[in-house]
């Protein structure tokens, strides 16, 4: 049986106080800094984040006046970050949170520290205060951008079609790009993307042939794509050479990222690509951040979106329930007088021919085209013909898909999108 002193001994050991931890917590912060940044390079952590993490942790050590693990305390935190209030962007904030927090829970892992003296802390809104918002840039303007950068044009090209970040370009090597298939791609490499993933993103036909063309015949896997990258200095002076303003008068920037990341993602989201395929170009994994921050909601065509919606008003559509008595199939008897509505071939002088839908939920009436609800070649299920007949084309695709009288709509289907 342990005594009191035995347990209180163990407890001191668990605290740190005592043994191998106690000396571990008598080191330098710089030491134990230089052992966490050396374990983050065996990990394989991007050089530049082991890079940014040391400069976060450097400078809060400095700005609150710890020296040793026991200094680090929530009211140190807390006072530097009031100071930085206004200096700093809450989401740069949060990030300084977020790395001393790291550290502190290494040192829990390696027995360097008991607890986490910043456990349990808020951190700042950042909701409506983000400090660098940006634009996409319109087609007018990669136009004249294109036109006025001399050659760096295939790079910019790259940029936006690929859907790449500054790093991805400098990042590429013509090992990564495959040209002489039907369908050319591009890999991003695990080990130099940001997500840490390697993903293939499918090549334009006529950028896989201007890059075809500068190939040099005695090109390397590991020799750069493109050997110079535009620094932002060069990027900005090529925007003012095409007219366009690096920061609008809302204060959005037209940066680098916005090229490669937001105007492509806003040019899908506008040409309705669908929002997983976007994710999927895009390289995310979270359809919420495809959709939220990387689009323009400026950009968008509404009042294409607005005009797509079906037309109401005009007694052309019918219930659910009523295209079921219509066809016979609501498990009622059909009377005699109404069995010629049961199919397409049937109608009669003004009768009405129905279409069931996959979804069977709505209907659009119009002027048969023909003896049949479809036209011959099944594009128009909304003609006009002599006898008057009136058609219920309920469907989607081809099956209502076409143009009758001026009351008619265009594609039921694709103006009702769900």
């Amino acid at each position: 049986m342990q005594t009191l002193d035995q347990r209180f001994r163990v407890e001191l050991v668990k605290l740190g106080l005592l043994g191998e931890g106690a000396a571990l917590r008598d080191k330098l912060l710089t030491d134990h800094l230089e052992d966490y940044v050396a374990d983050l390079e065996v990990c394989e952590r991007d050089g530049m984040y082991c890079y940014n993490v040391e400069k976060r942790l450097r400078k809060l050590f400095d700005k609150c006046g710890w020296r040793r693990l026991t200094d680090i305390d929530v009211n140190g935190f807390t006072s530097w970050r009031a100071k930085r209030k206004g200096l700093l962007a809450p989401r740069t904030l949060n990030q300084y949170q977020e790395t001393i927090r790291a550290f502190l829970n290494w040192c829990i892992d390696s027995r360097r520290l008991a607890v986490n003296p910043l456990a349990g802390m808020g951190k700042v809104d950042v909701h409506g205060k983000q400090r660098r918002k940006r634009r996409a840039l319109t087609l007018a303007e990669l136009d004249r951008l294109l036109a006025t950068c001399g050659d760096r044009a295939l790079c910019y090209k790259v940029t936006l079609y690929a859907m790449l970040r500054r790093a991805d370009v400098r990042a590429l090597r013509w090992g990564d790009v495959v040209l002489d298939r039907l369908n050319p791609y591009l890999t991003t490499r695990a080990e130099t993307s940001k997500g840490k993933r390697e993903t293939r993103h499918p090549i334009r036909a006529d950028i896989a042939r201007e890059l075809e063309a500068i190939q040099p015949a005695d090109a390397r896997a590991t020799d750069p794509v493109s050997p110079a990258v535009p620094s932002m200095k060069v990027y900005k002076a090529d925007l003012k050479r095409a007219g366009i303003e690096y920061i609008d008068e809302m204060g959005r920037q037209a940066d680098f990222h916005s090229l490669g990341r937001m105007t492509p993602n806003t040019m899908l989201a506008d040409s309705g690509v669908a929002p997983r395929t976007a994710m999927d170009l895009m390289r995310h994994t979270d359809v919420k951040l495809t959709m939220g921050a990387y689009v323009d909601a400026a950009m968008l065509s509404r009042r294409d979106a607005v005009e797509s919606m079906p037309e109401i008003g005009k007694g052309r559509h019918v219930e659910r329930a009523d295209v079921l008595k219509m066809t016979g199939t609501d498990d009622s008897e059909v009377p005699d007088e109404k069995r010629h509505l049961k199919r397409h071939h049937d109608v009669g002088n003004g009768g009405i021919s129905v279409g069931i839908s996959p979804d069977g939920l709505r209907g659009t009436v119009g002027s048969a085209g023909a003896k049949d609800a479809t036209n011959e070649d099944n594009k128009n299920p909304y003609g006009s013909s002599a006898n008057g007949t009136t058609v219920v084309a309920v469907g989607s695709g081809s099956d209502a898909a076409g143009r009758g009288d001026e009351n008619t709509s265009d594609n039921w289907a694709a103006r009702t999108r769900t």
